[in-house]
């Protein structure tokens, strides 16, 4: 399926007050620039942390497009341009696909997710993805939710029904760890040359995202 990157919906997460007004409006002046043509900041939701409040915001965007059939992009607030593209050709069967990437691994299962413990930074681990084709790399692991682009409402719902239950005992799980536990049921692709990372003048985590991938470890 080949997607017209820049007439997708795109949802931009912020705070958008305090240091994260700049951020946000940073970030907008970026995607309209490319001319990205759909794009709607969407204000973070009150959370016992900033980890909670951004899954909070997620599991709410899900929820609103959830009887969708069109795929929609979730950026956060600190994305910078790393490569351009007008149009990305993604397999049929693609469940989602991350635009950037990083360098952290989360290889637990759903349940152990409860131990919060620290995920693992990696590298030549060629059981955390692996080649599919040129452009794609197939994850099985790989943590950081700055910049997804989604397309099955099938891990949508189970992303939903697994935060409710977790939720009744965790209340602060990040959501880039739950999607990680998911991959090995879904069909997750990432950019080799990824399109966005994480720019540190926005505080973001720019040494671990600004990256390529090379498909058997990150390069």
């Amino acid at each position: 399926m080949l997607i017209d990157i820049k007439n997708t919906k795109v949802y931009l997460i912020s705070p958008g007050t305090g240091k994260y007004r700049d951020r946000t409006i940073t970030v907008l002046i970026r995607l309209i620039d490319e001319g990205f043509k759909k794009v709607e900041y969407v204000k973070s939701l009150p959370g016992i942390n900033n980890t909670a409040s951004l899954t909070n915001t997620v599991l709410d965007i899900f929820k609103r497009e959830l009887d969708g059939d069109q795929p929609f992009i979730i950026l956060e607030d600190d994305c910078a341009f790393f490569t351009k593209y007008d149009t990305i050709d993604t397999p049929h069967n693609c469940d989602v696909l991350y635009l950037g990437v990083a360098l952290w691994s989360y290889p637990y299962s759903i349940d152990t997710l409860y131990t919060r413990n620290r995920p693992h930074i990696i590298h030549n681990s060629s059981s955390t993805v692996e080649s599919y084709n040129n452009t794609l790399t197939r994850l099985k692991g790989m943590t950081g939710g700055h910049a997804i682009l989604y397309k099955s409402r099938d891990f949508i719902k189970t992303f939903i029904d697994k935060m409710n239950e977790i939720s009744q005992n965790v209340d602060d799980v990040p959501h880039d760890l739950l999607f990680s536990s998911l991959h090995s049921s879904y069909n997750v692709f990432a950019l080799k040359q990824p399109m966005f990372y994480q720019d540190s003048t926005l505080g973001g985590q720019e040494d671990v995202t600004k990256l390529t991938f090379n498909g058997v470890c990150y390069s």
